[in-house]
C-alpha cells in the first residue's frame, strides 16, 4: 500500500515496505514490479482506536474479487488500482468495518482454491 497524506498511521512503514520491494530480486535475478494501493488511512472502531485496515486484505474468487471497504475517501482510487490488477474478474466492494472488529478482512477469513483452468 502506500500512505493518503499526512496523517496516515502507516505512513513511514509503508514507505519503507515499497522501497524495500522494489530493491528485492526474484530466483532468476529479476527485480521485483511493485503495485501499490492507496491505504485507507485512518479507520477507527467505535471506541476511537486505530483498526489494521487494508485493502489488500480482499478475496480472490475465480471470476471475482472482493475487496473490503471503509466508508474513507480512499475506498474509490483503492478499487480501481485493484480492478487493474484482475483483468476479467469482477472487482467488488463490500463494507467490512465491522468485519475487522473481529480481527481480519475477507482474505484472513477465508479459504481459496480457484479451478486449475489453463497454464500458459
Amino acid at each position: 500500500m502506500e500512505p493518503t497524506g499526512g496523517g496516515d498511521p502507516n505512513a513511514v512503514a509503508l514507505k519503507e515496505i515499497v522501497r524495500d520491494l522494489a530493491s528485492m530480486r526474484d530466483a532468476k535475478g529479476r527485480r521485483l514490479e511493485v503495485f501499490t494501493v492507496p491505504s485507507p488511512g485512518v479507520v477507527t472502531d467505535p471506541e476511537g482506536e486505530l483498526m489494521a485496515a487494508s485493502y489488500v486484505n480482499f478475496y480472490v474468487a475465480n471470476t471475482t474479487v472482493t475487496v473490503p471497504v471503509y466508508g474513507t475517501p480512499n475506498d474509490a482510487p483503492a478499487l480501481k488500482r485493484i480492478e487493474k490488477l484482475f483483468p476479467g474478474r469482477r472487482v467488488f466492494d463490500v463494507p467490512a468495518r465491522e468485519l475487522l472488529l473481529g480481527g481480519g478482512a475477507f482474505h484472513c477469513i477465508s479459504q481459496q482454491q480457484p479451478s486449475g483452468g489453463k497454464r500458459g
